[in-house]
């Protein structure tokens, strides 16, 4: 019976009766097809119901209107902690202190006695009874230096000129400060401001017009500068201990590239590359790294040359999720636990003065554990998919535990990454590629900045200004 006639079957079945009624033959052909249909809509439905709680797919590709309620597509790995939002029972609050020098006093003294109505004057015996503070911004007034290139005459009849600075050489022109230059830099790369609205907070802020064509001259500026530091940055990380990686699509002129970053709590690096593919990686990070890289499961990370590798398990836990949720299965369930069990393990067998012997006996416990998750025998398509993925990077599952400061997620990258989507949010993207690759500079000493507790906006004024930046140091 051919598929067409089985189709035609289907549509006309109505009843019991009909189908007690058809040769058994058609009715194995009919069972067949179907089964085949409901397999198709199945994966079909699968597909669908991936999502960014239950894969590794973004937040940003979650399809509007997809089912779920009660903001259920805003869930994620985290569990509650049980608290209500907002300061806790017994926290302690803090407030601005009194300065004890402060710019301006004014004295709120009476001038009249509230009991004779006789007038008071200053005296000896006065008494402060209350202090109170304002702290204020004045208003941003550009200031105007003018130099002036002098010619004295000699005795002798010799003319001597004088010379005008650097930052002001070129005679006739007006040139924009480092204090002016590092706001625009700070605003632009720290805050995604784009180019239009730095120009009206210019304005607005800082009394101070100012052409498109100069902030990019200025972000040149800058960048230029911050190259030297970015292989700083790089060489910090290729003697770390550990670092994570992650990458995103950005927009440059309305097509797609992607934004890569290596970190770790000490140093971000960031790179452009019009690709996303392990060449990049051997570009920009190398092939001679020795310590762990932490990352996803995507193959170019995968590939990336380092001593370790070690998988990020909220990766994995929202991959196992989707497994759960689609065919609940009983293993992923029980991996997803077993893999919250490590992380506190790994804590606990780090602490104190926990045995070494019992710590290695510990590891090698959850070692035997996972070989058991990935040797198991299993019947759902999702689960035979994901297992297989879990069995090819069994050693990348639970490196973290040997050591007690490799995280086991690479939540940090993630974080680092999310300045590309912040960008794109605010401004749209980039307008070409050299903008891109020049944030990706600039960023790199700002988010380093950060994590050294450095002035961000102070290591701005310093790349601008041409001084010396010790991002590490004595470096």
């Amino acid at each position: 019976m051919s598929k067409t006639n089985i189709a035609s079957t289907v549509q006309l079945i109505a009843d019991r009766q009909q189908l007690l009624a058809l040769p058994k033959g058609q009715l194995v052909d009919l069972v067949l097809i179907l089964r085949e249909q409901i397999a198709l809509l199945q994966s079909r439905v699968a597909a669908l119901e991936k999502n960014s709680s239950n894969s590794s797919k973004p937040p940003t590709s979650d399809m509007p209107g997809s089912g779920k309620k009660d903001n259920s597509h805003k869930r994620n790995s985290r569990t509650s902690s049980g608290r209500q939002s907002g300061g806790q029972s017994g926290h302690e609050g803090s407030t601005r202190e009194l300065v004890d020098n402060p710019d301006t006093v004014i004295a709120c003294a009476p001038e009249a006695c509230s009991g004779c109505g006789g007038a008071l004057t200053e005296t000896i015996d006065d008494k402060v009874i209350a202090r109170s503070q304002i702290v204020d911004i004045p208003p941003i007034v550009p200031i105007v230096t003018e130099y002036q290139a002098i010619a004295r005459t000699c005795a002798c009849g010799h003319v001597t000129n004088g010379v005008l600075p650097t930052e002001a050489a070129t005679q006739g022109t007006v040139q924009i400060g480092t204090n002016a230059s590092s706001l625009l830099v700070y605003l632009n790369t720290a805050h995604h401001l784009p180019y239009q609205r730095l120009q009206q907070v210019a304005v607005d802020l800082c009394n101070l017009p100012l052409s498109q064509g100069t902030i990019a001259n200025k972000l040149e500026v800058a960048a230029a500068a911050a190259s030297p530091l970015h292989q700083a940055i790089l060489d910090f990380l290729h003697g770390s201990h550990h670092v994570g990686s992650d990458e995103t699509g950005v927009k440059v002129a309305g097509a797609r590239i992607w934004q890569w970053v290596w970190q770790n709590a000490k140093a971000s690096y960031y790179a452009i590359s019009e690709r996303r593919d392990y060449q990049t990686a051997k570009d920009h990070f190398g092939e001679y790294y020795t310590g762990c890289l932490i990352h996803d499961c995507y193959s170019a990370q995968n590939n990336t040359v380092a001593g370790w590798h070690q998988l990020c398990h909220a990766h994995l836990l929202r991959d196992l999720q989707f497994v759960v949720e689609t065919e609940h299965s009983a293993w992923a369930y029980q991996l997803q636990s077993f893999l919250v069990r490590s992380q506190r393990a790994r804590d606990h067998i780090w602490s104190g003065d926990f045995d070494l012997n019992q710590r290695e006996q510990v590891i090698d416990d959850y070692y035997a554990q996972l070989a058991q998750f990935t040797s198991q025998q299993l019947l759902g398509k999702e689960a035979k998919r994901l297992q297989k993925r879990f069995r090819k990077h069994e050693d990348k599952i639970l490196y973290f535990m040997t050591t007690p400061d490799i995280p086991p997620d690479n939540n940090g990258s993630e974080r680092a990454i999310r300045n590309a989507k912040v960008k794109e949010k605010v401004s749209g993207g980039y307008r070409s590629l050299r903008g891109a690759e020049r944030q990706a500079l600039i960023l790199s000493v700002i988010e380093t900045a950060k994590k050294q507790g450095l002035n961000v906006l102070t290591t701005i004024q310093q790349l601008t200004a041409g001084e010396t930046v010790s991002l590490f140091g004595a470096e």
